[in-house]
């Protein structure tokens, strides 16, 4: 009889956007917020709902509506004539705030949105839909502006005796740096807001008390600066790099020139603040921390970029001086170098370069992952058969090929011991006058192998890096094999701290530390429900982890803190 529609309760056939509840003793009223700038105020009592009022004041889109609770204060503690029992605040798409008295269907008040602190961010959300959040707190009503800044409303007296309503922000470095999504009252003066900048903070009285930083993607890759080692690069699904600095709870966006998934970064090995990244779309980057600058390379690959590492730039003049350069792996199985300096140059395919320099009589299978070491100018590359190659720069000649994986290399890692020799797999530590060389590789055949390459360096060392040794016969058997994964293994890590120690990452839901001298597991994390993509040791913690994964987070736990010793036996995530 009233219009009512008896199958959803509502009188309008538009969208509904927001509702909220008050909280009044005699019957309970709700207020609807449609996507056409109307608010429904309905009576629910004995199981009907009825409508009550409309309020017709916005123009467009209703994003929130909040009633005034009985306990919270009035918003006008210098006026008399309106009650706090009925009061709602509503603010819209038309970038207005509204109060209204939802009894008598009256406008009390109109506002525009709190003022924009930041300039700077104006420019980028001006191209995106407006959007504002408010809510009716403890300490009065709260609302955010257009660029993500937050403010209290409060009535002021000016010095002629006239009340004035007016913005209180909340100044903070810690502010919201895109449009904050929701606002939410916890009581005695705290609130937590959640913004498009994928972080939630927690404000008590205007100040911020703590952000818990957020993904909007899978934490495909992780990276520790060996200059800062207080940054950990994050490559994410959300079209973003991360630089996390985890003791100042610090994040820097990087969205600038990326505008798709981030699969990999690595960090210069000698150039503080420089972090190269690799995108989906094939493209390769290189970012400034320190300057904000961001270049990107003209040369792309025809599919996702999955491995990535800072090397020589190849030459076949050995009295030529080694320029450092990005060497980047696509899914396409091609390496490319690019040089920074020459970004809008083409970029050199290593592939070719590698088969006319030594010479090769067969075609080489698509190459998958690329690794440097860059003291013992080692070239380490991976392919989708399973076979390793090694070679030394200058110019990129060929030293060894190992064959003992037989699926395709996910992900290479060197690890280089300068101290103390340990034994591998129960093996003699040897000679103790070398540098300890070690070349990690993991696959889709659930196996982590370590090749010690001490002999390598020994004898590049005495014939001198314009002749280096040919080692060329496969090698069919690795120092050690570490078996236990029973999925996809996706990365792995040397503990810079003891170099007895490996992490690896799998599709198995688990980060798992591995014992290199008894080949044993030691200590298997489990916190994660979904596949782990990356994972990296702490260069400031003895015994500390990063890992990240497909649930939209990047974790870091301690060794001791694990109780299971070794990876499940089977997959739980199959």
């Amino acid at each position: 009889s009233s219009g009512i529609n008896a199958e959803y309760g509502q009188p309008f056939a538009e969208k509904i956007l927001t509702m909220d509840f008050s909280d009044h003793e005699c019957d309970m009223v709700l207020a609807i917020g449609y996507r056409m700038g109307t608010i429904a105020i309905m009576s629910i009592t004995g199981g009907e709902m009825v409508l009550k009022h409309t309020l017709k004041g916005h123009d467009m889109d209703i994003f929130k509506v909040v009633f005034c609770r009985g306990s919270y204060p009035h918003p006008f503690p210098l006026s008399t004539d309106v009650s706090t029992e009925s009061m709602l605040v509503s603010t819209s798409r038309d970038k207005s705030i509204k109060l209204w008295d939802a009894d008598s269907n009256r406008l009390i008040r109109s506002l525009p949105l709190p003022p924009k602190l930041s300039s700077t961010r104006e420019s980028n959300l001006n191209r995106e839909q407006p959007w504002a959040s408010l809510t009716w707190s403890s300490s009065g009503i709260i609302a955010s502006s257009a660029t993500g800044d937050l403010a209290r409303l409060e009535e002021q007296t000016t010095e002629d005796g006239i009340s004035e309503l007016k913005w209180n922000s909340f100044d903070s470095p810690h502010a919201h740096t895109k449009k904050v999504f929701c606002i939410c009252d916890l009581g005695n003066g705290r609130v937590v807001s959640t913004s498009m900048d994928r972080e939630t903070v927690l404000w008590s009285d205007g100040e911020c008390v703590k952000v818990a930083h957020g993904l909007g993607g899978f934490a495909y890759g992780l990276d520790i600066s060996p200059l800062s080692p207080n940054r950990v690069a994050v490559a994410t699904g959300d079209n973003m790099l991360r630089i996390w600095e985890p003791y100042q709870n610090k994040v820097t966006q990087v969205w600038q020139s990326v505008r798709t998934k981030v699969m990999v970064v690595t960090w210069h090995p000698y150039k503080e603040g420089v972090v190269s990244f690799g995108t989906e779309e094939g493209r390769v980057g290189i970012y400034d921390v320190n300057s904000g600058s961001m270049n990107t390379s003209s040369t792309y690959h025809d599919k996702p970029v999955y491995s990535m590492s800072w090397g020589y730039v190849p030459t076949k003049f050995p009295d030529d001086p080694l320029k450092t350069g990005v060497f980047s792996c696509g899914g396409e199985g091609t390496i490319l170098c690019h040089k920074p300096k020459e970004l809008g140059k083409p970029a050199l395919n290593v592939n070719s370069y590698l088969a006319a320099e030594n010479k090769y009589k067969h075609q080489p299978p698509a190459r998958t992952a690329v690794d440097w070491e860059f003291r013992s100018k080692l070239l380490a590359v991976g392919s989708s058969n399973g076979v390793i190659e090694i070679f030394m720069a200058p110019n990129l000649k060929l030293l060894s090929v190992f064959q003992y994986h037989t699926r395709i290399i996910n992900k290479l890692r060197w690890g280089r011991n300068d101290g103390e020799r340990v034994r591998l797999g129960g093996q003699e530590a040897g000679d103790g006058g070398m540098p300890q060389l070690l070349l990690g590789s993991c696959s889709d055949d659930n196996l982590i192998c370590v090749q010690d390459l001490s002999s390598i360096t020994t004898l590049s060392d005495e014939t001198g890096d314009d002749q280096p040794p040919s080692l060329t016969t496969p090698i069919l058997k690795s120092t050690l094999t570490l078996r236990g994964h029973t999925a996809r293994i996706t990365d792995i890590d040397f503990n810079p701290h003891n170099f007895t120690q490996l992490v690896s990452s799998c599709y198995d839901g688990t980060a798992q530390v591995w014992d290199l001298e008894d080949c044993v597991g030691v200590s298997s994390y489990r916190g994660h429900a979904g596949r782990v993509f990356s994972v990296r040791w702490s260069h400031t913690s003895l015994d500390r982890v990063f890992s990240g994964s497909d649930e939209f987070v990047v974790r870091q736990w301690r060794l001791g803190d694990n109780k299971e010793r070794v990876p499940p036996k089977t997959n739980p995530l199959a």
